[in-house]
């Protein structure tokens, strides 16, 4: 449905297509590092579906499958063991690879502090049963009251969420004013999120927020650096298979234009005299 091209369809479906075909383009794609500590999207207002309008939420996944995975106990045990083993044999090789000495003791040390902090994030986050409600979830207020009342400071230098949005929309030659009205997905998170940030150092939010990236790089890069997903992806799932690119770049757009992908699958699946 993705793959194929159909004249004269709605602006969503062509652009739901045109993200799949740019993630399935391996000399082209990065995999769309994801995002870490909080979430900028601009989508449909859910009051009104003609308007689209900035959002910010939560951080969208976490290295691990759920919060209940950084407990590293019991079940998760293997898994927790497998992770912090991935992101020292990937330091390494990238380290090795640049020509840069290899200190297994400092990585170890930089390596626990960055799934220390990812702990503290998963802990951060709302529960399903927090974002199940659409009322509680939609918290619509202008960037200047998001800046007021929701701060965050690493080493006591606050996070700019107005220069942080200006940034990102500059890039598509928006402006966007103090003014504007945005959706807040997830007042609680970045309230938890507050002290959790001070606890750490820039260099240590830095590490991390490599390691994310690094971390969804490593799949399009060679076998070496492939291999050393393959212990962790076996704690995870029961086998080294990967998905394939197409099913990874679905699953890609799927999350992100889901009305969109929805709207193809009605209309590969039913027919015309069944949707009345």
């Amino acid at each position: 449905v993705l793959e194929r091209t159909v004249e004269g369809e709605a602006v969503a479906l062509t652009k739901a297509k045109t993200l799949y075909k740019s993630c399935t383009n391996e000399s082209e794609s990065d995999l769309h590092a994801a995002n870490v500590v909080l979430n900028f999207f601009v989508g449909p207002d859910d009051r009104d579906s003609n308007v689209h309008i900035i959002h910010f939420d939560q951080q969208s996944s976490l290295g691990l499958l759920s919060k209940d995975y950084y407990a590293c106990t019991g079940p998760y045990v293997e898994a927790c063991r497998a992770y912090e083993q991935f992101m020292i044999d990937l330091v390494k090789l990238i380290r090795t690879d640049r020509g840069l000495t290899v200190n297994e003791s400092n990585i170890r040390e930089e390596v626990a502090r960055a799934i220390e902090l990812e702990k503290d994030i998963a802990n951060a986050t709302d529960s399903l049963e927090d974002r199940s409600n659409p009322v509680l979830l939609y918290n619509k207020m202008l960037l200047s009251e998001l800046s007021t009342n929701f701060t965050l400071e690493v080493e006591s230098q606050a996070f700019n969420w107005s220069y942080f949005t200006a940034k990102i929309m500059g890039t598509v030659n928006i402006s966007v004013p103090d003014s504007e009205n945005v959706v807040n997905y997830a007042p609680n998170y970045f309230r938890r999120l507050k002290p959790v940030l001070a606890k750490y150092t820039k260099r240590e939010l830095q590490n991390y927020m490599m390691w994310r990236f690094a971390m969804n790089m490593v799949m399009d890069l060679s076998t070496a650096y492939r291999d050393t997903k393959k212990a962790f992806r076996k704690a995870l799932s029961g086998t080294t298979s990967e998905y394939p690119v197409w099913r990874q770049c679905a699953l890609y757009v799927n999350n992100n234009m889901d009305s969109a992908v929805g709207r193809l699958y009605v209309e590969e699946a039913f027919s015309p005299e069944s949707k009345h």
